[in-house]
């Protein structure tokens, strides 16, 4: 019953949250398997909807075009190139700093080098990581296809991976879990000899389902890593071996309303809680930000507009504690990695793309 509870909070979150823009709907010519097999999307991704009849307005200088590519939904930059997880069309793209489409690979199809749910994309070295349902595959830099293997989740019997950061000591990965009445995240370590460790846990008490939960966050730290929930003020930093080294707080972002037509649903949510004895947890405010990403080797936040909570700009914390806009249009979508910044927009047409090097440090 608390499961069920905690499904049916997820399901409204999805409605409410501010999470990365991760887009988990393929086109349906390119499904190869029931609908009915489909899974929900994960806490903190967004299935979006087709795209809207009006065009995006106001596009910056430089925006590109791709009809070739059907949605961004994770990105990393590696050697000058970003790479592009493209869910809905279950290919990776890659990208010069300029914008150039240099090649694609990958296809819909459960054979080696194929994808059925791609979620999250890394690199490490000479090779590509694609996190693909309960399996990583693995590739090299030009696309050719190396190896598939599975990952441990940490002893959770009800678990899934939702994202994946590349450390010198290995490969982490994000994890849900809704194990024996209890909500919670973990990060586990793929070390470089392949054994695994899990390095950081957040959960609730047995028998409490906290909609600020929903959502957690793994990101890139100049010291290690920083992992946690937005719906909180502060992330932890760890080590790369999982030492805990501080906290890195965000309460000094504006944190929006939640909005009033997920009221019908929330309703639906306090019942099921109520049936099932559970005690519910709910935020009156959204997560402050939706990523948390390093620009010129410091933290920036992705934060939603107040008046359109699809559209995200990317700020720092100014030397009196205010938010301050990094110089770059907003988008509704974006990536960042040292001083390279990569911002999307759906279209009608294709996905229109930007690239912008910073120059920070």
């Amino acid at each position: 019953m608390v499961a069920g509870a905690a499904a049916a909070v997820i399901l409204v979150w999805g409605v409410v949250e501010i999470a990365r823009s991760r887009i988990d709907t393929r086109p349906e010519a390119n499904r190869t398997e029931p609908a009915g097999d489909t899974p929900a999307p994960a806490p903190g991704t967004r299935a979006r909807a087709a795209p809207d009849e009006s065009e995006p307005t106001a596009l910056p200088p430089g925006t590109r075009l791709y009809d070739e590519v059907f949605s961004v939904s994770d990105a990393v930059f590696h050697r000058g190139t970003w790479l592009v997880l493209d869910s809905r069309g279950t290919q990776v793209h890659r990208f010069d700093e300029s914008g150039i489409l240099l090649g694609s690979f990958g296809r819909s199809g459960d054979g080696p080098g194929e994808f059925r749910f791609p979620a999250a994309i890394a690199s490490r070295g000479d090779s590509v990581i694609v996190l693909d349902g309960g399996e990583l595959q693995l590739f090299d830099l030009d696309g050719s296809h190396l190896a598939d293997r599975t990952f441990e989740l940490g002893g959770c019997a009800a678990g899934a991976a939702r994202d994946l950061l590349a450390q010198p000591t290995g490969l982490l990965l994000l994890v849900s879990c809704m194990d024996a009445g209890r909500m919670a995240w973990m990060v586990i370590l793929e070390a470089n000899d392949g054994s695994y460790r899990t390095l950081a846990v957040r959960g609730s008490d047995p028998g409490v389902v906290n909609i600020g939960m929903a959502y957690a966050v793994l990101g890139a730290h100049p010291r290690g890593f920083v992992f946690g929930l937005p719906a909180n003020d502060c992330l932890d930093i760890f080590g790369p071996q999982g030492g805990e080294l501080g906290t890195v707080c965000h309460d000094w972002i504006e944190r929006l309303p939640i909005p009033t037509e997920s009221e019908d649903r929330m309703a639906s949510v306090r019942e099921r809680a109520r049936m099932s004895g559970v005690r519910l947890v709910e935020p009156d405010r959204l997560p402050p930000f939706a990523q948390i990403l390093l620009v010129g080797g410091e933290i920036a936040y992705q934060v939603p507009l107040p008046d359109d909570l699809e559209t995200f700009r990317l700020v720092r914390r100014g030397p009196t504690g205010e938010a301050v806009a990094l110089p770059l249009p907003s988008a509704e979508g974006l990536f960042a990695d040292d001083n390279s910044v990569l911002m999307w927009w759906d279209g009608m047409d294709g996905m229109r793309i930007a690239i912008r090097n910073l120059g920070v440090s």
